[in-house]
């Protein structure tokens, strides 16, 4: 069974922004949820840039085996990633 907090869907819904939840309880009893399990709901206008700064931050915030690994995971799935393999960090 899964089940996911009404309220994380509506409040982005309603207001066009980021709603994030650590899950109300009987969401977290049915859908057996880690204690360490959140969830984050965007409206869809927003996946695209949200997906594309994350994309962007890798060159510089991962280390060059966390790089070869994105990397090898977007070469399998015949998808192509640009990075700089012995950049700045």
């Amino acid at each position: 069974m899964q089940a996911i907090c009404s309220e994380l869907t509506v409040v982005p819904y309603l207001t066009g922004g980021v709603n994030i939840s650590a899950f109300c309880p009987s969401t977290s009893l049915l859908s057996r949820w880690k204690d360490d399990e959140m969830a984050m709901e965007l409206p869809f206008d927003l996946f695209l840039n949200t997906v594309e700064g994350v994309m962007a931050t890798i060159d510089g915030t991962d280390i060059k085996k966390r790089k070869r690994e994105i990397k090898n995971r977007f070469d399998e799935k015949g998808k192509s990633l640009n990075l700089n393999l012995n950049g700045p960090y």
